[in-house]
């Protein structure tokens, strides 16, 4: 699907998914692991854009990233700016942070010359491919119900606070003094980000 930016006005909108007001949720994820992330590939949990049975329905996003990790927060941002890159021509992509999802805005031209599910998905995965570090990538989209997209959210929430936790890290903003700390359970649980804490702290 050829590039553009656009501003997609509400009355040139045919399709709406994951607008503030329906659910929408962001999940970004690495794996070291190869061969657990299928290079380009693009699965779909729901009906595609030209099927909607409305003109407004909830959306999921799953990017899934295998290669060299970056360290610490870089790992999140990687995959967010890949999202927040996206320029598909007649559609408009924001991230929503206060809604933690994602907000599309397909205007009518693009949808009468064929844009649909594979060609969100597969953008998504060329611009995942161009961030440093990315050997393959591979994307989930859930156009279903509103049940669908929120069953996303307990591990969205988690990489969230993750990603919180090592956004305060770089930034010195992290107490060092663990049983001060609203993290504390967080890094209880992942060795990776108490390794993360002991190296900034020098402990």
């Amino acid at each position: 699907w050829p590039s553009g930016r656009a501003v997609v006005l509400r009355h040139d909108t045919q399709v709406e998914l994951g607008a503030p007001g329906r659910p929408s949720s962001l999940l970004l994820a690495w794996s070291d692991a190869p061969g657990e992330v299928a290079p380009g590939r693009v699965r779909l949990q729901g009906p595609d854009l030209h099927e909607l049975p409305e003109s407004s329905a909830p959306l999921g996003v799953v990017l899934l990233a295998e290669g060299e990790r970056p360290e610490r927060y870089e790992a999140h941002t990687t995959l967010r700016d890949a999202l927040l890159g996206l320029t598909p021509r007649g559609v408009m992509v924001r991230h929503l942070p206060s809604q933690r999802g994602v907000w599309l805005r397909v205007g009518q031209a693009a949808m009468t010359d064929g844009f649909n599910a594979a060609a969100l998905g597969g953008a998504l995965v060329r611009a995942a491919m161009e961030r440093p570090g990315v050997r393959a990538a591979e994307v989930l989209l859930v156009t279903g119900g509103p049940e669908e997209v929120q069953a996303l959210e307990p591990a969205a929430d988690r990489t969230r606070a993750l990603a919180e936790a090592l956004f305060r890290m770089e930034h010195g903003a992290l107490e060092m003094a663990c049983e001060a700390c609203d993290f504390e359970a967080l890094c209880d649980a992942e060795e990776e980000l108490r390794q993360a804490h002991r190296r900034l702290t020098g402990g």
